[in-house]
């Protein structure tokens, strides 16, 4: 009689799958702190179905009710958020700051928005104001000239000359222009000379 080979691949697959389902769920319900980075990215619809599930997995666990039997958002872990409202949303998904009373929301989906819009829930994200860190100095690039474009793409302010400079089109400045300085960030005179002087003549 011929093995069917293709059919002990599915098992094997099938096999493997939940096995690996398992093991994510021994990990969850062991679970105790939950660091997100970049939530402005993250879709409402997978920090929902991740909310739900693991809530589920932690059920019978310390810390995951209360003392009324009622379960906790999140399994009771301490959930940790870090991110910038004000950088790109998650791709073909619904972010945390669209606007919570549109009415296109799954259920998943509203019960994330409802936590972190503080809107009917008991369980809000932060839990309360002195939860909350705004963090205003940047640390990351001691790059004067990225610093300058990243701060002016964040709030939507980027010059034209920045965005010549950064498309590879023809500018006024040479490569070391630093708004707000007198001279060229390089600090050599001919630079400053060709900008000032030997560019603008070649205009006319």
């Amino acid at each position: 009689m011929p093995i069917d080979r293709g059919n002990d691949k599915m098992k094997e697959r099938k096999s493997s799958q939940k096995t690996g389902g398992a093991q994510m769920h021994n990990k969850s319900a062991a679970l105790r702190f939950l660091i997100i980075d970049e939530i402005s990215t993250a879709s409402l619809y997978v920090l929902g179905v991740m909310q739900k599930h693991l809530t589920l997995a932690r059920q019978g666990m310390p810390f995951a009710s209360a003392e009324d039997g009622s379960q906790f958002a999140w399994g009771g872990v301490n959930l940790v958020v870090g991110g910038d409202w004000l950088q790109l949303p998650a791709v073909l998904a619904k972010s945390i700051f669209r606007n919570p009373f549109l009415k296109d929301y799954e259920t998943v989906e509203r019960d994330i928005l409802n936590m972190f819009w503080n809107v009917d829930t008991e369980e809000p994200i932060p839990s309360n104001a002195q939860h909350l860190y705004e963090l205003t100095e940047q640390v990351r690039s001691q790059d004067a000239w990225l610093n300058y474009v990243l701060d002016s793409d964040r709030v939507g302010d980027e010059p034209w000359e920045v965005y010549c400079f950064t498309h590879g089109l023809p500018t006024r400045h040479v490569g070391s222009w630093l708004p707000g300085l007198d001279l060229p960030e390089c600090g050599q005179q001919k630079c400053q000379h060709l900008q000032d002087v030997s560019w603008p003549k070649m205009l006319h």
